[in-house]
């Protein structure tokens, strides 16, 4: 037993003195991670203060290193970043405008540029999905992140209070993005079922971007747009799937049957031949 003991009391001296050794190395590393930093100090060790010792000041790099490391970040190569391309002059034509709505400007979604249109409508202390359904009920839909830029700069007197404004983005089941219009744009989410406003808008087609690449999904995309149509009412209208519909749209599916194609000349009003993209040629 009595050797047992003294085996067990060995090793637990020597487990001791490994841990205080790793305590030793640990505050080691904090010191010096400390030093590394241009401001750091080191603490004044309780020797050094019974001494009156004040406390070092080190700088992690001297003037010479710092000015070798700065001559080797100046010969790295500069990025050369495109200046944006200007948004192209699009006229509006304010006969299109219905009984109380009022023009917000153009915006650009991925290749088109579309007018933006606020409707008179307003609802308050709506849920988000009462929201998108009052939408709908009044012939438009919630604003998006850039319809909000747009509304913003220039119909910010619409959006009185500071009150927070549903839009058509969501995160997740639980939560979706409300619009902020006080003296700075604010987004932020909230849960779906808190009761805030609403205020809806539709979209003209005004044009394709100089770059795009003008093809049949573009053309009914644009198309769509410009007759005021949304997705699920040309879906309800042709009797097309709207998952199809959507397919078409972003270029999942680059064909389309004979029927779903005069269906939708039909609702639309258009030649088969430009929906097609046969005049791109």
């Amino acid at each position: 037993m009595g050797t047992k003991k003294t085996t067990n009391t060995s090793r637990m001296a020597d487990l001791s003195a490994q841990r205080e050794a790793n305590d030793t190395a640990a505050r080691a590393g904090a010191m010096h991670q400390m030093a590394s930093r241009s401001d750091a100090r080191i603490p004044t060790s309780p020797v050094a203060a019974k001494a009156g010792t004040q406390a070092v000041s080190h700088n992690a790099l001297d003037a010479t290193t710092h000015g070798m490391i700065m001559q080797c970040v100046g010969m790295l190569p500069k990025i050369v970043r495109p200046d944006p391309v200007p948004m192209p002059e699009f006229t509006f034509d304010q006969a299109e405008l219905q009984p109380g709505e009022l023009y917000a400007g153009v915006v650009r979604d991925g290749g088109i540029y579309r007018h933006l249109i606020l409707l008179p409508a307003e609802a308050h202390q709506v849920t988000w999905q009462q929201a998108k359904t009052f939408a709908a009920a009044v012939g438009g839909e919630l604003p998006n992140i850039d319809d909000h830029d747009v509304l913003w700069q220039n119909l910010r007197d619409q959006f009185t209070g500071e009150d927070a404004f549903w839009s058509s983005e969501w995160l997740n089941r639980q939560e979706a993005l409300y619009l902020d219009f006080c003296d700075e744009p604010v987004r932020d989410w909230d849960s779906v079922d808190s009761p805030n406003r609403a205020r809806v808008v539709r979209r003209l087609f005004a044009g394709f971007e100089p770059s795009v690449v003008v093809n049949w999904p573009t053309h009914i995309k644009a198309a769509r747009e410009a007759a005021g149509v949304t997705r699920d009412r040309l879906s309800e209208l042709t009797g097309v799937p709207l998952d199809e519909i959507v397919k078409w749209e972003t270029g999942q599916e680059r064909t389309i049957q004979g029927p779903d194609l005069a269906n939708v000349c039909s609702v639309l009003n258009l030649d088969a031949n430009w929906l097609m993209g046969a005049d791109d040629e």
